[in-house]
């Protein structure tokens, strides 16, 4: 239980500072998303081989391994379409590798649901919101397309610092996991 815990804290930590980072300079910095990645291999890897045997040690490495891969493959089509900054991506791979992989896709649809808050939020509070629908057409119809109609007419509506999202979204997983009825744990 106490790896847990650390696992769980160290997660908070990352979050706080890539939430600050963000905040300031809209941006994640590739040194704490590596340095996550990093710490959650360990601590999920320690937490297995707890266990006192060596196939343990391996499943801690394969969920952080597993939970990073979900974690990317899930967001990276947006960074493609440029509704997302690849230090979002990056951070949600990093979360991935803290959680497994079915907490990843957990945490991802409630990190959407918070992103879809704020960026509502955000274009009501500085009158974009028409904007925002115009440029959410545009992306979904250069996606459906598969990138074949042009997406030019996207116009920018400021970039939300998406961390706020992720942070809420993986804090809404974790307590969601301990909820019966939350098939993602």
């Amino acid at each position: 239980m106490t790896t847990q815990w650390l696992n769980f804290g160290t997660l908070a930590v990352v979050l706080a500072v890539a939430l600050g980072h963000d905040l300031a300079t809209r941006r994640i910095p590739n040194w704490l998303v590596a340095s996550a990645l990093l710490a959650a291999v360990v601590l999920n890897v320690l937490a297995a081989a707890t266990t006192g045997v060596l196939s343990g040690a391996t499943a801690g490495l394969g969920k952080s391994l597993l939970g990073a891969l979900t974690g990317l493959v899930v967001m990276l089509p947006l960074y493609l379409l440029h509704a997302m900054g690849a230090g979002d991506v990056k951070l949600m791979a990093a979360v991935g590798a803290f959680l497994g992989p079915l907490p990843t896709l957990g945490a991802v649809l409630l990190v959407f649901l918070a992103g879809g808050v704020l960026s509502l939020a955000a274009a009501l509070c500085s009158g974009t919101l028409k904007r925002v629908a115009n440029n959410l057409r545009w992306i979904t119809i250069g996606a459906l397309s598969g990138g074949l109609c042009r997406t030019g007419d996207v116009q920018t509506t400021g970039r939300l610092p998406y961390a706020l999202a992720i942070a809420a979204g993986t804090a809404l997983q974790l307590w969601a996991a301990t909820q019966a009825s939350w098939p993602f744990k």
